[in-house]
């Protein structure tokens, strides 16, 4: 786990239970609870991305082939945006597993190695995500997907 100096809050995506929690930073370090395992109501939440203004949190979920998401409270407890867990998807069987937001916020990407594509959404001001496009043709054995 990489926490930034700056952080006051720690995310972890749960894929067994397909769920989120919520953890804040103590002075000495230690991680105290917020939010436990809240659900997605999806299939194998599996990675997770903070927004880049800490208002939101995306998990990709493996099994269903969708994006949740999770608005941050300012005590850091977590809610999802959509009472069904879903605000984006990328197809059956595509199984997204890593995803990266813009430096501006206003976009975010999902990688699916179930199908060798990547997903492109728009982010809307209250974390929703709609779908612009998808480009194919890249190996399903990618793993990773950083951006810069």
């Amino acid at each position: 786990m990489n926490i930034l100096p700056s952080a006051d809050e720690v995310f972890v995506s749960e894929a067994p239970g397909s769920t989120a929690s919520s953890y804040q930073i103590e002075e000495d370090g230690d991680l105290s609870v917020i939010s436990a395992s809240v659900p997605t109501h999806q299939a194998a939440a599996c990675w997770l991305l903070a927004a880049r203004d800490g208002r939101f949190i995306y998990t990709a979920n493996a099994g269903s082939g969708t994006i949740s998401g999770f608005g941050v409270d300012h005590d850091g407890s977590l809610h999802l945006l959509d009472p069904s867990g879903v605000i984006g998807s990328t197809g059956s069987g595509s199984h997204p597993t890593d995803m990266v937001q813009s430096r501006d916020g206003r976009f975010l990407y999902s990688l699916n190695n179930g199908n060798g594509t990547i997903s492109a959404f728009g982010v809307g001001p209250k974390g929703s995500l709609h779908t612009l496009m998808t480009v194919s043709g890249l190996p399903t054995s990618s793993a990773g997907l950083a951006g810069r």
